[in-house]
């Protein structure tokens, strides 16, 4: 639909899409036939010379009326949804992996051990983790210390947020 368009920041037509209107409900929708380019700034407009009311009456005289202007991607940062071992818990086998589950899939790239950590509380020095294993569509991730825990002992779990990141 001409009246309707669809560009992106740098004033491109966006092609691939149709405008239905629902005239009960005096709505237009503009439905994508296919999916936008992620990380890109996209432009609403109509043109208010040409869309016009049941009597002909224009809804303004501005060819390119911006609407909305709105920007494509995933902007919510992954977040930790559970660890196994849980936080506080006790009795923890000698032999226990570390796993780590986030809210989305993970860039498995940036979980390793040099983005997650095993910190022994008494001393705060750091226990060696092997390579690590992914599971659950890439948002678990698990880690074997490379030697037994020690009973009795508190260990921390320490992640560099800075340098993790999901997949979008």
């Amino acid at each position: 639909n001409a009246n309707i368009m669809l560009a992106n920041s740098g004033g491109g037509a966006v092609s691939g899409y149709t405008v239905n209107y629902d005239t009960s409900n005096h709505v237009a929708t503009l439905n994508l036939t296919g999916a936008l380019a992620e990380q890109t700034s996209y432009k609403l407009s109509i043109n208010q010379q040409n869309v016009k009311d049941t009597s002909g009456n224009a809804m303004g005289s501005n060819s390119s009326y911006l609407v909305s202007q709105f920007t494509t991607g995933d902007f919510t940062a992954p977040t930790l949804s559970s660890t196994t071992p849980i936080n506080g818990a006790t009795g923890v086998a000698d032999e226990s992996a570390i796993s780590l589950t986030f809210s989305e899939s993970m860039d498995t790239t940036t979980l390793s051990t040099t983005t997650v950590k095993l910190q022994k509380v008494n001393d705060s020095s750091y226990v060696a983790l092997n390579t690590p294993n992914y599971s659950n569509g890439n948002k678990t991730v698990t880690f074997q210390p490379s030697v037994n825990l020690f009973g009795g002992e508190s260990y921390n779990i320490i992640i560099n947020p800075s340098q993790i990141k999901d997949l979008a």
